[in-house]
């Protein structure tokens, strides 16, 4: 019994495999690079991206009103906060222009579209396929509606990978081996090759799959939620717009957020914007595995009255364990040890696809020969 579900497993592993090998290494291979994302784009683009640090930082009311006057027919969006006293602010702009400033001397370093960006194309490529996000509107008295259609082929693609990864496994277990043979012959070395950085990155393959495809559908999350009897996410609270009243600047906007969750340091902001029109916050405790943190806090922008709060420290166990999923995918769940695991594990799955792609042709060649 268990020799003919190996080998109807096996059948199936081969020709799933051969069918999205190139689909495989196209989001193995970009998901390894993504894993120092940060790390290539200031590598690529220095004068972006480093500054000299000179102790006391500019008011980030400075800085903004600096980009803006810079950009008259642009409205600023948000600001990325510098995780490093040597990194830059990057502020977005409303037609996806990043604007890079010194944080300390508020001068403008330079600017690029997000698209010019080659870790953003990398990173459209991994979770897209480069394939446009699109509204379609499929008759005029019908809402319109987005079209994700790389989206959902990667999402598949990764479900396949995860099948891929446990079914190897299956058809490795009578065999079991840990070691390549020597002196053998390049086919047998390299199915070896195959089984091991197989059997070796299973886990972490295992992890990378399922928490990609927890990322990649809404399924995963409204059953983790259902688990855990976590109730989703409220909607943001609103703020109506009040003209002629002045706001709070994004400082004291930021003062009030910080105060209002100690121990917590900003990471990124969001300014004023219907519909809910307050400034919204994001903050990251020491734990926090994610560069952007996991703790929101939104801010009335006329009284600065903290309206909503939701902190990673407090949440709930389902929230707690969908957060989870983003770091261990990327690896930054335990620091750099991890995200060199992911990156290995990563190309491991790019290995697998190239050695089976390799053993599949030389088994039919072969046969063929034969």
């Amino acid at each position: 019994m268990f020799r003919r579900i190996r080998r109807v497993t096996l059948t199936l592993h081969r020709w799933v495999a051969l069918a999205v090998s190139v689909l495989v290494i196209l989001i193995a291979g970009s998901g390894a690079i993504l894993v120092f994302e940060s790390e290539i784009d200031r590598v690529l683009n220095p004068g972006l991206s480093y500054v000299a640090s000179r102790g006391q930082a500019a008011p980030l009311a400075a800085i903004k009103d600096t980009v803006a006057r810079a950009y008259p027919k642009l409205r600023v969006l948000n600001l990325f906060l510098p995780t490093d006293p040597a990194f830059s602010i990057s502020v977005m702009m409303s037609d996806g222009t990043r604007v890079f400033v010194d944080p300390y001397t508020g001068t403008i370093l330079g600017a690029r579209h997000n698209t010019a960006s080659l870790m953003y194309q990398v990173h459209q490529l991994h979770t897209r396929l480069l394939v446009p996000v699109k509204v379609v509107r499929p008759a005029p008295n019908l809402p319109a509606r987005l079209t994700r259609l790389g989206n959902e082929i990667v999402g598949w693609g990764t479900v396949v990978v995860l099948f891929l990864t446990l079914s190897g496994l299956l058809v490795w277990f009578p065999r079991m081996t840990l070691t390549a043979a020597r002196g053998s012959r390049w086919m047998r070395f390299n199915l070896d090759l195959h089984n091991l950085t197989g059997i070796y990155a299973v886990v972490f393959a295992v992890i990378l799959a399922v928490t990609g495809i927890a990322i990649g559908f809404e399924a995963p999350g409204r059953f983790v939620r259902n688990l855990t009897g976590t109730p989703a996410p409220a909607p943001p609270v609103m703020v109506r717009p009040e003209k002629g009243r002045a706001m709070i600047s994004v400082d004291a906007a930021l003062a009030a957020a910080a105060a209002s969750v100690p121990g917590a340091a900003p990471a990124f902001v969001v300014l004023p914007a219907p519909p809910a029109f307050t400034y919204f916050v994001l903050l990251r405790f020491p734990e926090d595995a994610t560069p952007g943190g996991r703790t929101k806090v939104s801010v009335n922008p006329y009284t600065g009255q903290v309206v909503e709060r939701v902190t990673s420290r407090d949440a709930l166990l389902g929230t707690r364990i969908l957060n989870a999923m983003r770091p261990w995918h990327t690896g930054d769940i335990y620091g750099w040890p991890s995200r060199i695991v992911m990156f290995l594990a990563s190309l491991a799955i790019v290995a697998q696809a190239i050695t089976g792609a390799i053993a599949w042709w030389a088994r039919t060649f072969r046969r063929a020969a034969a």
